[in-house]
């Protein structure tokens, strides 16, 4: 009789392991503990799910009311004439935290000269304080009533 051949045993295995695992699967998922923590798993991932779909819509929520928020501020800071960005903001509002994701959103009041402001003020400041010849005190009163808005 000749030799069976490496492919026809690793078929033969492979349909003897598969019986085997499918046979011990089902005595496995006939026990009486498996079904009662499969009820158990079962339950709890249904409780996860429902809790899964609350936290989805309060997040939505949350994403809708932010987006309220920054409209809001947008809309003062436009109103004012000031500069409204979500990064920076030199005068009224900043808010932080509004970006990515969902998270509490926590704002700042801020006014701050521009740049330009201030390098003329250091320029007039630097031109007037040259001689040497000045009253600081009221160099600063002076210079604080010139460039305030």
């Amino acid at each position: 009789m000749a030799q069976m051949r490496v492919k026809d045993q690793d078929l033969i295995v492979e349909q003897v392991i598969n019986k085997i695992e499918e046979n011990e699967l089902g005595k496995f998922k006939s026990r009486e503990d498996v079904q009662a923590m499969k009820n158990i798993i079962t339950e709890r991932i249904a409780m996860i799910e429902k809790l899964y779909n609350t936290y989805k819509e309060y997040e939505e929520n949350i994403k809708d009311d932010v987006k309220e928020l920054t409209n809001l501020v947008k809309e003062f800071q436009e109103s004012n004439k000031l500069e409204y960005s979500m990064y920076s903001v030199e005068q009224g509002f900043q808010l932080d935290n509004v970006g990515y994701g969902v998270g509490v959103p926590e704002y700042k009041i801020l006014w701050n000269l521009p740049w330009k402001t201030k390098h003329d003020l250091t320029t007039k400041l630097r031109l007037q304080t040259m001689s040497g010849d000045f009253d600081v005190y009221k160099l600063i009163e002076e210079l604080t009533e010139e460039f305030s808005s």
